[in-house]
C-alpha cells in the first residue's frame, strides 16, 4: 500500500525584518496547499532554559523582575538563553549565580 503524503505549504520569499543576539524576525510570503497566499511572521530564538529549585517543603524560589512589554514586574523561575556550545545545565547554573 503506498503511502500517502499530505501536501505540502511552499514558501515563496523569506524577508528579514530585523536581528539581534536574542532573536531574528522575519517575513515570510507562504502558501498552504488550498493555493491561498498570505504573509506569515517567524520569530526565531536561542534556546533557553529555566531552573525549579524547591525545598523539602516544597518552597520554590522565584525571582521578581520587570517585563518591559507588559510594564509590570512579575514573579517567574530564573532562567536564561543557553550559549552556543553550552548546555541548559550550565545557563541554569548561571541563572542562579550571584551577578
Amino acid at each position: 500500500m503506498a503511502t500517502v503524503r499530505p501536501a505540502q505549504w511552499r514558501i515563496h520569499a523569506t524577508r528579514l525584518i530585523g536581528e539581534n543576539r536574542h532573536s531574528r524576525l522575519s517575513t515570510m510570503d507562504v502558501e498552504p496547499p488550498d493555493g491561498t497566499r498570505f504573509t506569515q511572521y517567524a520569530a526565531k530564538m536561542p534556546p533557553a532554559a529555566m531552573t525549579l529549585v524547591a525545598d523539602d517543603d516544597w518552597q520554590v524560589l522565584l525571582i521578581y523582575r520587570h517585563r518591559l512589554l507588559i510594564d509590570q514586574w512579575v514573579w517567574e523561575l530564573p532562567g536564561g538563553y543557553v550559549d552556543v556550545g553550552a548546555s541548559a545545565i550550565v545557563a541554569s547554573y548561571r541563572a542562579l549565580s550571584p551577578r
